[in-house]
């Protein structure tokens, strides 16, 4: 009787942070108790002379019975992966960003996420319970971050000198010169638990494009050209040539830092 007057009587449930309140009947939560009171029954009884033991057995020190309960494992399913949405957190590695031409280090922070399992198991054995008191913590272990912001002291000093002057590129008689701001639209920071200082991102990629068509041109075999005068001549092969943006990438790197 007392579970029945229960059904509608909610459980607070506090996962970090954030509450959930729910109740048997929103779960579905039957508990068969005539079966754990019949199971109790034969946990105390006996024949004969041993009867008596087993049930001052029974009363003096307790037989735990373990009810059977029933429930929506859908509903049960929906409302821990909604608590789960508010709860988890990816952790967040330690990176370094520019704030105009200053490099600083956002530092970590750990996550964590709602242990599901335990939390479902959680949920209906207090639900099923006969009492409503307090709340109820559902386990939520942490997750920490892998890249701290003391990981990142050598890319940060590598930035540094990155950003402290121009840099100047050649091929044959071209030169290009970049300012700092151009340098600092040319890095890829250590972000996303890359620990290292690296050359990339859309400016990069417009840059190795300008390259390539001002000095990449495809290979031209040797062929005969006919005169309008009836002779012929040769025109030479010539070799082919593409811009190496890997190795350029590296060397560029190399000369910033």
């Amino acid at each position: 009787r007392r579970s029945q007057r229960l059904a509608g009587v909610p459980v607070t449930f506090v996962a970090a942070d954030e509450e959930i309140r729910l109740t048997p009947a929103q779960l579905g939560v039957e508990v068969d108790w005539a079966a754990a009171v019949e199971a109790a029954r034969r946990e105390a009884a006996g024949f004969g002379p041993v009867r008596g033991l087993r049930r001052l057995e029974t009363r003096v020190f307790g037989a735990e019975i373990a009810p059977r309960a029933r429930v929506s494992a859908s509903a049960l399913r929906l409302g821990v992966a909604g608590l789960a949405q508010r709860v988890d957190r990816k952790p967040r590695e330690a990176a370094i960003v520019l704030r105009g031409l200053r490099p600083v280090v956002v530092p970590e922070r750990d996550g964590r996420a709602l242990d599901r399992s335990a939390a479902e198991s959680t949920i209906v054995r207090a639900l099923a319970s006969l009492s409503r008191s307090g709340t109820v913590s559902l386990p939520v272990p942490g997750r920490s971050a892998e890249v701290a912001a003391r990981d990142l002291q050598p890319a940060l000093a590598d930035v540094r000198i990155a950003v402290s002057a121009p840099v100047r590129l050649r091929y044959g008689k071209s030169r290009w010169r970049y300012a700092r701001w151009r340098v600092a639209q040319l890095l890829d920071l250590p972000r996303d638990g890359r620990r290292t200082l690296e050359i990339g991102g859309p400016e990069a990629r417009r840059l190795f494009g300008r390259f390539r068509a001002r000095l990449a041109r495809r290979s031209r075999s040797a062929q005969f050209v006919g005169r309008s005068d009836g002779t012929v001549d040769v025109v030479p092969a010539r070799p082919g040539r593409r811009v190496d943006e890997e190795a350029t990438a590296r060397f560029l790197l190399k000369a910033v830092t």
